[in-house]
């Protein structure tokens, strides 16, 4: 055996067992039960329809794109208005959880269009 070889297996001889050591590291106090969290349902969320959170990402990222590629309506007069109304229309005949996400992003202009 090589030189490196012996001395490895010298320190895992004095070393002596991993699991014994392991066991020196655990602290000896109780640790109390975490307290129970509630549960969300989707039925508490959306109490009409079902809740697909893919949709959802999916209205949010069609509701970005669309600002992202209208952002110079923000620099006009109304301009964060006619926008909102933009987005509406885009939620209308749409999958609840897709209308859900457009209107996220709606919210997020609302004080825009309080501002002027």
């Amino acid at each position: 055996m090589n030189p490196v070889a012996e001395m490895a297996l010298a320190r895992a001889r004095k070393r002596g067992n991993a699991a014994s050591a392991l066991s020196s590291l655990t602290p000896k106090v109780a640790i109390a039960a975490p307290a129970p969290v509630a549960v969300l349902r989707e039925a508490d969320l959306l109490p009409s329809g079902h809740f697909s959170r893919v949709l959802y990402l999916e209205g949010r990222r069609h509701a970005l794109e669309l600002v992202r590629d209208m952002r110079g309506l923000l620099e006009l007069p109304n301009g964060a208005q006619a926008l909102v109304g933009r987005l509406s229309e885009c939620m209308r005949e749409k999958p609840r959880s897709f209308a859900l996400g457009v209107e996220s992003v709606a919210n997020l202009l609302e004080p825009e269009v309080a501002n002027g």
